[in-house]
């Protein structure tokens, strides 16, 4: 094929190709509120051609200068003791018959509980620490679910650790006696919740994007801790890789709390 030569794009024309992403994302979020779970691929998507660059293909907040300024984080600090799997910038909602991960956007729209850090931080931040000690970034997944899972492009096979969490449930948590089972996929609430942190990065580097940058406010449902009264708590526990039984000063229980929504 011949190649042919290319234009330069204006900055108002990429500035018009950001506010179509926008829309695309807060519907793609939208949809995914209100109950389809799929929706998340397409954010996924959306959420690489915002921000992911290599070589000579930049993403495009990073072709707009909008990738300098500092990122919203809702991911708890990593705590290199604390051995529990768990995704950190999602929150769990157990009810009597089920589990399921949800984007932290259901009980702090705001961001009130939020850290910020610079792109490249932000980026490679771990979000996941899964049942096998394996981490994975912002970067990792999002990448993941584009480019190998039914973003962009369907592969044949997938890494063999991204296919244990997705597949396998290697986060692997157990509830009191009973195994209650996880609904839902963890790594999809991920790309939901890091659509929420985008937006609101956007809303406070770039506010004249205006209504495009409002946070879109997923509905709230309590949890069963939050129904079953004020202060009830309820153990959680988790098998520990073979490499770290036997090591001492690491956890391998955790107590979940009501959590409550934060205006």
């Amino acid at each position: 094929m011949t190649k042919r030569n290319r234009v330069v794009r204006s900055r108002e024309d990429l500035k018009e190709e950001l506010r179509d992403q926008l829309d695309l994302l807060r519907v793609s979020c939208t949809a995914y509120d209100n109950g389809v779970e799929a929706a998340g691929k397409t954010i996924a998507t959306i959420l690489r051609v915002l921000l992911y660059s290599h070589k000579q293909s930049r993403g495009l907040l990073d072709q707009l200068g909008y990738r300098s300024g500092k990122f919203i984080s809702s991911c708890e600090d990593f705590d290199e003791s604390n051995i529990a799997p768990r995704p950190t910038i999602l929150t769990m909602n157990v009810t009597k018959t089920a589990v399921k991960w949800e984007p932290r956007a259901c009980t702090d729209p705001h961001c009130r509980e939020s850290r910020k850090l610079p792109f490249t931080e932000w980026w490679s931040e771990t979000i996941v620490l899964d049942g096998k000690r394996r981490r994975f970034t912002r970067m990792d997944l999002v990448m993941h679910v584009a480019d190998t899972d039914g973003g962009a492009h369907v592969d044949p096979g997938l890494d063999d650790s991204y296919m244990d969490l997705t597949r396998g449930n290697s986060i692997g948590y157990k509830f009191g006696d009973q195994a209650i089972p996880f609904v839902g996929r963890p790594v999809l609430a991920c790309m939901r919740q890091i659509a929420h942190e985008v937006i609101a990065t956007l809303l406070e580097n770039v506010p004249e994007l205006g209504e495009r940058v409002l946070p879109v406010v997923p509905p709230y449902t309590a949890p069963i801790t939050d129904q079953a009264g004020e202060g009830q708590k309820i153990q959680v526990s988790f098998t520990l890789p073979d490499e770290l039984k036997g090591m001492k000063n690491l956890r391998g229980t955790a107590t979940l709390s009501p959590v409550k929504k934060i205006n």
